[in-house]
């Protein structure tokens, strides 16, 4: 750096100072540009990340919501668009039936609290439509 300054002796040794001070406000200015790039770049890359956590979100619920269509009609062997208590407790009864509960995240242990979740007019059966 000495070969670089000494030519600003000639006229003034304010010069160097003016010239260092020069250099380090632009490497200031550089490094400060760099920052507002990586930061701006970070908060789009957030925005993604929840667009992408809504978007998986909703295809869960989705899919949830199409195992439990397969699951009435896999209970409802009468093909009759309901399912009762009975026939709940039928298919609870087996290792299949409580493996596919599982499966959905559905932590019902008896087929009554089932029906009574899903049946909102306590009819003891849940319709399909």
């Amino acid at each position: 750096m000495g070969r670089v300054v000494k030519p600003f002796d000639s006229y003034s040794a304010w010069y160097r100072i003016y010239f260092s001070l020069y250099i380090v406000l632009t490497v200031i200015g550089v490094l400060n540009i760099l920052t507002g790039v990586f930061v701006t770049r970070a908060t789009e890359i957030s925005v993604l990340e929840k667009d992408l956590i809504l978007h998986s979100q909703k295809a869960r619920e989705r899919s949830a919501v199409t195992g439990l269509w397969e699951l009435f009609r896999e209970i409802d062997k009468k093909h009759c668009g309901t399912v009762d208590t009975d026939q709940l407790t039928r298919y609870l009864s087996h290792e299949d039936g409580r493996a596919y509960f599982a499966a959905l995240q559905l932590n019902c242990d008896s087929a009554k609290e089932m029906i009574s979740l899903l049946d909102p007019g306590r009819t003891g059966m849940v319709s399909m439509k």
